[in-house]
């Protein structure tokens, strides 16, 4: 007679569990199911009639610090063999701008320029600052009358520190002026900007698919960057068709319905910003004259806020065309090599897929409108913090804000295993 009555108080119990448990089993099952189909995977050669347009021209671009070990190990040989692959159908030009390097980046430079001049690609490789002279920068800042752009105080250290957005943003620009550069000295134009940042391991058929993405009718079309668990490893500069950040790493990563579906589907994503580290861009916006695009920092008293953009996220903003920003996830690219061939032609993985669509699901229902009140409240402070009678401020890029604050920190000097 004792059993009884606990046996009757733990049967409602499982009566709600039960269901419970056989619903959160069978959305799993759905979940898993519904993942996209893995890319294409090709063994064959790059076809040059598949690379672009006939006849079109490309323009590469490449910022580097630090990624000597990058360029030795893959990076300086894939992209030799992107020039050679493209370059059979279309002109090339390969634009790398270096700096603030503290290993051996530029040596690693010059025998990626000695191999695209024996491919007879015409290219630009400048260098600016070293890693010392940065840190000695850095170390050292001028009194705050003479200050001019980029230094922001730390109230936590009780120092000066240089953001490190301003100067990613001078050095892309670095890698751009060029190709206004040979239009106006040689009359060369180039209808697509190809970006190959350092840190990305790729394959050429990837710029393929990358560059016909949409049968090339995009502004803006960028790769998936994942890790070896299959989620996104760059964020800060994605923005889904609404503005709104990732909701998480894993897929399918946005909190707007039209780019969640495209996600889903595994077909290009309509968003607001992108950037992949592999990316591709119509040369159109950059030429117009009156724009006078270019990377840019948000404002010093704006970033004084713990406040900070991705000055790439910034140039989708200020560059907006017709055709859009496209994130192609069909075009997959890694950190390192052995990221990349464990991720390039797999489904998502279901465990990352049940997640990940959790996590989603949790932030469209809990999180993400507080942390966007929260950051557009300090921007509206920033915005009428002005002298009496001035115009309050502007910031177009709203949606590419988010919390933090980026500086340049000191980095130890590498020596590297092939270095003398």
């Amino acid at each position: 007679m004792l059993i009884r009555p606990v046996r009757l108080r733990r049967l409602p119990l499982l009566r709600i569990i039960t269901p419970l448990l056989t619903l959160l089993l069978l959305d799993a099952l759905l979940l898993v199911a519904s993942r996209p189909a893995a890319p294409a995977s090709s063994s064959s050669p790059v076809s040059p009639r598949h690379t672009a347009e006939h006849g079109s021209e490309i323009f590469i671009a490449s910022i580097h610090r630090d990624s000597a070990p990058r360029l030795h190990a893959s990076w300086s040989d894939a992209l030799l063999r992107l020039v050679e692959a493209i370059a059979q159908d279309s002109a090339v030009h390969v634009s790398i701008a270096e700096a603030y390097s503290s290993d051996g980046t530029r040596n690693e430079l010059r025998q990626l320029q000695l191999g695209l001049e024996r491919l007879g690609a015409s290219n630009t490789f400048t260098h600016g600052m070293t890693g010392h002279e940065l840190a000695t920068l850095v170390d050292n800042p001028p009194v705050p009358r003479n200050m001019q752009g980029g230094w922001l105080w730390l109230d936590e250290e009780r120092r000066w520190a240089f953001r490190e957005t301003p100067l990613l943003a001078s050095l892309r620009n670095e890698a751009l002026a060029p190709l206004r550069r040979l239009r106006e000295e040689e009359g060369r134009t180039f209808d697509r900007i190809l970006w190959v940042d350092d840190h990305v391991t790729f394959e050429p058929e990837d710029v393929v698919e990358l560059l016909n993405t949409r049968g090339g009718n995009y502004t803006t079309a960028c790769a998936t960057t994942l890790d070896p668990s299959s989620r996104l490893a760059e964020v800060t500069a994605i923005r889904d068709d609404q503005g709104h950040p990732i909701l998480s790493s894993r897929w399918p990563w946005f909190l707007s319905l039209t780019s969640r579906a495209a996600a889903q589907k595994g077909v290009p994503v309509a968003v607001r910003s992108c950037w992949g580290g592999l990316v591709a861009m119509d040369a159109a916006p950059i030429y117009d004259d009156d724009a006078s695009l270019a990377f840019r920092a948000i404002d010093d008293a704006l970033a004084d806020r713990r406040i900070e953009a991705d000055e790439t996220c910034l140039l989708q903003v200020d560059s907006a065309g017709d055709r859009g920003v496209w994130m192609n996830p069909g075009v997959r690219v890694t950190r390192t090599p052995e990221e990349y061939h464990r991720v390039k032609c797999g489904r998502v993985p279901w465990q990352s897929a049940v997640l990940g669509s959790w996590a989603n699901r949790l932030g469209r229902w809990f999180g993400a409108a507080a942390v966007d009140s929260d950051l557009r409240s300090r921007v509206q402070a920033w915005s009428r913090g002005v002298p009496g009678g001035s115009p309050n401020r502007y910031e177009p890029g709203v949606h590419c804000l988010f919390d933090g604050t980026r500086v340049v920190r000191r980095k130890p000097v590498l020596r590297l295993p092939w270095q003398p």
